[in-house]
């Protein structure tokens, strides 16, 4: 039996299948390690997708935009909260989510699951 990971792994099963034939492709790219660096991880691979290099301070910028994107959605508006219930499930597993306010809003602030969670949802239409 074929398995998806990553990539395809052996033959598919139904190569017809335009969905099948995608070509995907991988590379691995560095990322300045300043505590924002899931955020300029995102940033630049989505830049990337769509034929864009961003420069340092641009990369910089617009992984901090993405940051203060989630601490929006998350923090500042509670309509909007409700959107994102399994981000919030690990956000308070961790820290009450009045302590999170506080600390993502700093460019320091090191992303994990729950930001990844906010991001998958708030770059979809990018």
């Amino acid at each position: 039996m074929t398995t998806r990971f990553f990539a395809w792994i052996g033959q598919p099963a139904d190569m017809g299948s335009p969905a099948k034939e995608k070509v995907e492709r991988y590379s691995v790219r560095k990322v300045t390690g300043d505590g924002r660096c899931l955020f300029r991880a995102l940033v630049k691979g989505m830049a990337l997708n769509k034929g864009m290099v961003l420069g340092p301070r641009e990369e910089r910028d617009s992984a901090d935009e993405l940051r203060m994107a989630v601490k929006e959605v998350i923090c500042d508006s509670e309509k909007e909260r409700l959107q994102y219930q399994e981000a919030l499930v690990a956000i308070t597993v961790d820290e009450p989510l009045r302590s999170y306010c506080q600390r993502i809003g700093r460019p320091d602030f090191w992303g994990g699951e729950a930001e990844l969670l906010v991001d998958e949802i708030l770059t979809m239409s990018l």
